[in-house]
């Protein structure tokens, strides 16, 4: 529901205006003659309702899971290696890995970036991990505006390996997004044992709690300050965030997320 703007494409105008008219009218048809639907979270029910009017009894949240995996202790022995790599050997770096479309709000933390950098001279990168498509060549044209190079890395795609690595040895992981319908890698960062700093956003209040470190996505000064928090942040602190945040996130599991499903589909069995 959130990635239907204009910017949200790489085709011409009248064929994206095309292709979404009749997307729409198939959703609205599909979301009435439902006879259940099931959404990742509160927030995005919250959405549906409004939008389309919806009875909420029909609506069901089933909260997604992460990859125990990713569980802190669980990294491999080529850590150092990984990070020599992408040359994040003893560097001061916060983390966003995904794809850039406009929703995400990644310019916000290039300009935070050079911020820090700048303003408060305190060295520091911006790490990002994603497969270079369009929306990851219209964000280096950004970085180039905002001169940022110094303090933007692109890396491109990463394994799974490597991403818990990356994740585990951030000073924390940024999620800018001015809309989502859940927040996975939010968790997958606690869980690989680094700090989480999200947007104030209603679904990531919902799905972090008080287990993340909030700023207002449209204001880089509020970005940039909360990264200055992070970056201040004593030893003893952060593992005392982490401690609590990673029991915290253990309610979530694909298991579980399943299991509710199945009962869902269940319910309609003659």
């Amino acid at each position: 529901m959130h990635q239907q703007s204009v910017n949200a494409t790489n085709l011409p105008l009248p064929l994206f205006f095309l292709k979404r008219i009749p997307y729409k009218i198939i959703f609205g048809k599909a979301v009435k003659k439902s006879l259940k639907i099931i959404t990742p979270s509160e927030a995005v029910k919250a959405e549906i309702i409004e939008y389309y009017k919806v009875d909420p009894k029909k609506i069901i949240v089933t909260y997604e899971g992460f990859d125990t995996n990713y569980m802190i202790g669980k990294v491999g022995s080529r850590e150092m290696e990984i990070l020599a790599k992408y040359n994040l050997v003893n560097k001061n770096y916060f983390f966003y890995v995904g794809n850039a479309y406009p929703h995400k709000n990644l310019e916000a933390v290039v300009k935070a970036a050079v911020d820090i950098n700048i303003k408060k001279n305190i060295p520091c990168q911006f790490v990002i991990a994603g497969s270079r498509d369009v929306f990851m060549a219209r964000l280096k044209d950004q970085i180039n505006k905002n001169k940022a190079n110094d303090f933007v890395k692109l890396l491109g795609f990463v394994s799974e390996e490597e991403l818990i690595v990356i994740y585990k040895n951030s000073l924390g992981f940024i999620y800018p997004s001015l809309a989502e319908g859940f927040g996975l890698q939010g968790l997958e960062a606690i869980a690989s044992g680094t700090i989480l700093l999200a947007s104030n956003i209603p679904v990531f209040r919902e799905i972090y709690g008080s287990h993340a470190f909030y700023f207002n996505p449209k204001d880089v000064p509020s970005v940039s300050s909360t990264m200055f928090s992070v970056l201040s942040m004593k030893s003893e602190d952060k593992y005392k965030y982490l401690a609590t945040a990673q029991e915290f996130i253990k309610k979530y599991s694909w298991q579980k997320m399943a299991k509710e499903t199945l009962n869902v589909y269940n319910s309609f069995q003659l």
